[in-house]
């Protein structure tokens, strides 16, 4: 039930749940005005509200009707929600009575009563009289209603035909696309929905990574892998999608199956050598062995194995058996088929789950996010001109930690966090490596370390600054 009143707050702020009787008058109606104060409790409210009820007769219908809603809104006030129910239902029954007798009730408010009452199929044909008197240009509310019945009783057609009506008439509205395209899918026509989403990307309604990252994947579904992939890695490298072992992963799944494996290996890489998992080793050895370089699958797999867990070794030693026996070296071949009997096969899905998962940020995520983030960082080598690793810290995350990695308050304990490779990174002008970076700290006899370290050896520039805070924690 509690759904629900969040569900209508915004239809209420936009009028769409007036029930006033309007210039009918009446005794009820009368004392209703007169007597009830909007600001008391809730408790105070509906023993007033229940005393003009008892007065109520049945002359005044509207006011009747009127009162049971105020006092079905003091019960969700007061959290007691089978009251709230059974109140806007009496009041609907009441104002039906009312308009059989004459009274003037809008539509929408019949709509409204009903919607709270949760009898959908009652107030169905009330939403839609009022979408119909609405004319030629309904608002926002009319649409917003209909939305919600047909939502509710899961009418996906009637659901796609207002929210196609909605980007007709107003076509910079996201939301109204994003209908849109979830009801064409509901409806079987996925393709068309897919449609939508790539009309929405190319018009820059898409700003999350996530939603970046489904447009590529729907490529991929439909077998149009070169596309998605060109779209994911543009992307990638703009830093609009999230630089995740993940996504690269994806992006080698992509080019994988777009028949382009040279063009997978650097993605493939990237996702192995940023984390543990004997998958990603087995993703990049089994690149690298399509594109005929053995040696390379081989060292893919032999660094896989060193570091990762049990799952995927079945598999890992299956592919290493298979190059064995490509050099002729029957020995190691039989061994290695001996080896992937102690493990257990593992799935091998090829396209990447048409989904995305929108995660809630928060500390404990956002350090595991950031980890990852810095990891690829360091083996794609994003870094600055001293080596320090530079990231886009995703959606939810940015204001825990800068484009370094390093946490902004102490809030977020960073301490777990993996140690970043030491990088030696000179430009063409020679600038200072992390190595000589390092070496101001103590002897500061290189002439860049003044611009970084005063007399005493205290950081006195924000890259020293930031570069204590990562030796602080163990990177």
């Amino acid at each position: 039930m509690r759904g629900w009143v969040v569900g209508l707050a915004g239809l209420v702020s936009a009028g769409c749940v007036s029930v006033e009787p309007g210039d009918m008058g009446g005794a009820c109606t009368a004392s209703l005005n007169e007597t009830v104060d909007d600001e008391a409790a809730p408790d105070a409210r509906i023993a007033e509200l229940t005393r003009v009820l008892a007065a109520c007769g049945d002359e005044d219908l509207a006011g009747r009707g009127a009162v049971l809603a105020r006092r079905g809104q003091a019960y969700a006030d007061a959290d007691n929600w089978s009251s709230y129910q059974e109140d806007f239902s009496q009041a609907a029954d009441v104002f039906e009575r009312a308009i059989l007798r004459g009274d003037f009730v809008s539509s929408r408010a019949m709509a409204m009563l009903y919607l709270r009452a949760e009898r959908l199929e009652d107030g169905l044909h009330w939403a839609e009289q009022a979408h119909r008197e609405a004319g030629e240009t309904p608002t926002m509310p009319e649409y917003r209603l209909m939305m919600l019945y047909y939502s509710q009783l899961e009418d996906w057609e009637g659901q796609r035909r207002i929210s196609e009506a909605m980007t007709q008439q107003w076509p910079e509205e996201k939301r109204n696309w994003q209908s849109y395209a979830a009801a064409l899918a509901m409806t079987g026509r996925e393709r068309e929905a897919f449609d939508v989403n790539i009309l929405m990307y190319e018009r820059g309604m898409l700003t999350e990574s996530s939603e970046i990252v489904r447009v590529a994947q729907w490529y991929s579904y439909y077998e149009e892998p070169v596309p998605g992939a060109e779209l994911l890695d543009h992307e990638l490298e703009a830093g609009r999608v999230d630089r995740t072992s993940a996504n690269y992963r994806s992006l080698a799944l992509m080019w994988r199956q777009a028949g382009r494996p040279d063009r997978a290996i650097r993605p493939a890489s990237i996702a192995a050598r940023a984390t543990d998992s004997l998958e990603n080793w087995l993703l990049l050895a089994r690149l690298h062995h399509d594109v005929g370089d053995n040696s390379a699958a081989r060292r893919a797999l032999i660094d896989g194995l060193d570091r990762a867990g049990n799952d995927w070794r079945h598999e890992a030693w299956l592919l290493l058996a298979e190059l064995n026996a490509v050099d002729h070296n029957q020995l190691a071949e039989l061994r290695a088929r001996q080896a992937a009997l102690y493990f257990e096969p593992m799935p091998d899905p090829y396209i990447p789950p048409l989904h995305s998962l929108h995660p809630r940020f928060d500390t404990d995520a956002c350090r595991a996010a950031i980890r990852d983030l810095v990891a690829v960082a360091g083996a794609e080598g994003r870094v600055d001109e001293i080596g320090l690793v530079v990231i886009i810290p995703m959606t939810g995350c940015a204001s825990f930690y800068d484009h370094h990695g390093v946490s902004l308050d102490g809030g977020v304990d960073l301490s777990a966090s993996l140690p970043m490779d030491v990088l030696e990174t000179h430009d063409a002008n020679g600038e200072m490596g992390r190595i000589e970076f390092m070496q101001c700290r103590d002897a500061r006899r290189n002439p860049g370390c003044a611009e970084h370290y005063d007399e005493q050896g205290h950081p006195n520039s924000d890259v020293a600054h930031r570069f204590a805070e990562q030796d602080r924690l163990g990177w």
